[in-house]
């Protein structure tokens, strides 16, 4: 049989301490210094346990001198990425404040052109005020009008009724007096009374002939001031249509065909000239003029009928444009895209208004517009309202312009707060921007 150490009948766990005490023993055996000291020598003994505690420690120092240096060098590589980062938040933090110096100095730019929008609203109110005096003025004078020219043509009938009367009366006096001289030798003693007579019808007769041209000049005084009037008022008209059809035609809609639409007769209109007519032709002449007159007090009432259903009003009081009418990079997917609208970007829940009074057709959510109104204006106008936090109206409900129908949102198909704003025309888009500045021209007329 084999020689065993005596070990190896032992445990595993017995072995392995025994195997590093024995280790342990060969490392760090006893030691013994010789010191020689006046001749005589000593030894000083350092044992295993002393050895083995000061190998120890020394490993713990070195360890430690090891990994403070190491976290030292990492410490200043981390303060130098922290400066880094401050130097670069300082940077960032100065572009930002110079950014929102540049947006405090557009917020006082939109103020003021939003106070001069709001004293030229202010006026075009007063304006349309005062259009509708004068077109009631305009009617009551072409009353008047009517009623003068109805007496002037019975005070004339009359007349030539008088004149004819006068005519026979005349005759009768002639036949009378050829008569009278027939027999004179028989009536030699009437003679003075016929004379009278044939005297006092002469003197009728001349009062009748100056009471005539008397009234023939009334009458042409009349005439001439029926021309007068309906000059001033035709003229007033066709420069009231003059300016209308000039803020139709900054929108870009086709005025001709609203106006065939809505029954109106396209191509009337200039300013007043009076005609010399012969005598028998005044009255065809006058008939004409109000012909003229109404055709185009006609055309003043349809056209302001469109401009009042036309969206010329922003529907936002503090915008700015984020994306125009037409062609663009779409904001998703950054391909080239048709843009049917108007984006105005504004503050999140910013109130938005009607741009013209009308019946609301759609309110609510509609996929890629989110929040959704679309208001019908008449005459083939709607507007269209979309990515709204909140919706105020509801589908039939009919409103006025300026009425709040909701909040500027983020909702649908939108990659921050802002108003997309459509306008149609017989179903067609046009560019909305067009009837906003329409709309400023208004004002500051």
């Amino acid at each position: 049989m084999e020689d065993r150490h005596p070990w190896d009948q032992e445990p595993a766990h017995k072995r392995f301490w025994h195997g590093i005490v024995d280790l342990s023993h060969r490392l760090f055996p006893e030691r013994q210094i010789m010191v020689r000291t006046d001749g005589r020598m000593s030894y000083v003994k350092i044992s295993r346990k002393l050895q083995m505690s000061t190998t120890f420690s020394l490993a713990i120092f070195g360890g430690w001198i090891a990994f403070s240096s190491f976290s030292y060098f990492i410490h200043q590589d981390v303060l130098a990425a922290k400066d880094r980062a401050v130097s670069n938040a300082n940077i960032a933090y100065n572009g930002l404040l110079s950014e929102v110096g540049q947006y405090q100095k557009k917020f006082s730019t939109v103020t003021t052109e939003l106070v001069q929008n709001h004293n030229l609203m202010l006026q075009l109110v007063e304006q349309n005020a005062t259009l509708q005096q004068s077109l009631k003025s305009v009617a009551s004078k072409l009353d008047n009008t009517e009623q003068d020219k109805l007496a002037v043509v019975a005070t004339r009938e009359r007349l030539r009724n008088e004149l004819s009367s006068l005519d026979n009366r005349m005759q009768k006096l002639a036949s009378k007096n050829f008569s009278l001289e027939k027999n004179l030798s028989s009536l030699e003693s009437n003679l003075t009374k016929v004379a009278g007579e044939r005297t006092s019808a002469i003197d009728e007769g001349k009062n009748l002939k100056d009471r005539v041209n008397e009234l023939e000049n009334v009458l042409a005084d009349l005439q001439e001031s029926e021309k007068s009037v309906m000059q001033r008022m035709t003229n007033h008209t066709g420069e009231r249509i003059a300016a209308i059809e000039n803020v139709l035609k900054r929108t870009g809609v086709k005025l001709e065909k609203i106006l065939a639409a809505n029954g109106i007769e396209s191509g009337m209109g200039g300013p007043f000239i009076a005609a010399n007519p012969q005598e028998g032709q005044s009255d065809d002449v006058l008939k004409t003029s109000l012909a003229n007159l109404d055709g185009q007090i006609k055309r003043w009432a349809g056209l302001r009928s469109i401009m009042n259903s036309l969206p010329l009003f922003s529907p936002l009081d503090y915008y700015y444009i984020t994306s125009s009418y037409g062609k663009r990079r779409d904001p998703k997917n950054r391909k080239l895209a048709h843009h049917y609208g108007l984006d105005m970007g504004s503050s999140y829940k910013a109130p938005v208004f009607t741009a013209a009074g009308g019946k609301v057709t759609y309110a609510g959510w509609k996929t890629k517009y989110g929040n959704f109104v679309e208001i019908d204006h008449g005459n083939g106008v709607k507007s269209r309202y979309g990515h709204m936090a909140k919706i105020f109206v509801k589908r039939g409900q009919k409103i006025e312009q300026r009425v709040k129908i909701g909040l500027v949102g983020n909702t649908g198909r939108s990659t921050g707060a802002h108003l997309h704003y459509e306008i149609l025309v017989n179903g067609k888009t046009v560019d909305p921007i067009k009837f906003i500045k329409a709309g400023r021209y208004v004002f500051k007329g």
